[in-house]
């Protein structure tokens, strides 16, 4: 489960994992962190979470962090386990509480998968050419979460909540991307479908003038079948772009066409502030309560509307502030 850098070398690793209540109109997301800069001798370790709760038409994003120095990581069971102070992750089980000013947050959640599906993001090539130098893998792209999770006195239960665990790790992050996932999705009569969708538009830096175009990787899992979208080959089908805090995407394989849009309105975002190992700032506006449309053709008739209304991760990530998102950590 966990990566070590090697000779004190600059390294970014996060694992992060989200839980969705559709019907309760709540979701959680934790972030679980490593960081060593250039300056190896200040190397930390985090733990992140926002609960999003939406009541009426208002949407309450509840945020707390804390830092600790990287001794207070600890791998446990041959790295299939750790803990960051009070908090923990194994291949089953999280919990742990977190503390600021305002908010106190504990959870104790235990997960399992109502399928075993997990995802490479990067193409295999784009590794061994060196021009991606990251590794970002779903773990699982379908778990079911149960258990509780207390904000400040208020106890929130959650019982077979859908998810997802991901895991990643590189020298550096990213320089720009947006990612989503819903495994959430509804058909035309309302009814909980067998759907998934992950997929990551992002942009990397090769030294420190070169910035590579976007390049989109996804999975769609439908009907029992799982489209992968993670090849040379398969990216010359895979069309995205993103705009105003919304990103059009269409994939093709063979007789089949997926065309979705994803989106949230503004005030459903909370703005997060990361440090990258150069020490370098990158602001991600995350959401866990936007909406995933997708169109499914097959050999170009329209077969099935899928929806993930308010119950999708996104998140869109870059160098500069958003002035219309609040900064919350």
């Amino acid at each position: 489960m966990t990566h070590h850098a090697k000779n004190h070398k600059p390294l970014s690793e996060n694992w992060y994992l989200k839980l969705v209540d559709p019907q309760q109109h709540k979701a959680l997301w934790l972030r679980f962190t490593k960081l060593i800069t250039t300056k190896p001798q200040k190397a930390i370790t985090e733990t992140w979470g926002i609960f999003f709760e939406k009541t009426h038409d208002t949407i309450k994003k509840y945020a707390v962090k804390e830092t600790f120095p990287l001794s207070d990581f600890h791998d446990i069971k041959k790295n299939e386990s750790f803990e960051i102070n009070a908090c923990s992750l194994d291949a089953k089980q999280t919990k742990g509480m977190m503390t600021s000013e305002s908010i106190d947050l504990k959870w104790d959640l235990t997960f399992e998968p109502k399928q075993k599906i997990n995802f490479n993001f990067v193409p295999t090539l784009l590794k061994t050419l060196n021009i991606v130098k990251n590794t970002v893998w779903t773990l699982n792209e379908d778990l079911l979460f149960s258990g509780s999770l207390k904000l400040n006195n208020k106890l929130i239960t959650f019982d077979n909540a859908l998810g997802m665990l991901g895991h990643y790790y590189g020298p550096k992050s990213g320089h720009e991307w947006q990612w989503a996932h819903a495994n959430t999705f509804l058909n035309a009569k309302n009814t909980l479908t067998n759907t998934i969708f992950d997929g990551i538009r992002a942009q990397t830096r090769i030294g420190n003038k070169i910035t590579t175009p976007f390049l989109t990787t996804m999975l769609i899992h439908f009907q029992n079948t799982t489209y992968r979208f993670n090849t040379l080959k398969a990216l010359s089908h895979v069309k995205s772009h993103f705009k105003n805090n919304t990103w059009f995407f269409e994939a093709k394989e063979k007789n089949m066409t997926f065309k979705g849009r994803i989106w949230a309105p503004i005030n459903y975002f909370a703005g997060i502030t990361y440090t990258d190992t150069d020490h370098s700032k990158l602001y991600c506006y995350n959401s866990k309560l936007a909406t995933i449309v997708i169109d499914v053709y097959k050999k170009g008739t329209l077969v099935e509307t899928l929806t993930a209304n308010e119950s999708a991760a996104f998140e869109y990530v870059q160098r500069t502030v958003d002035p219309n998102v609040e900064l919350v950590l």
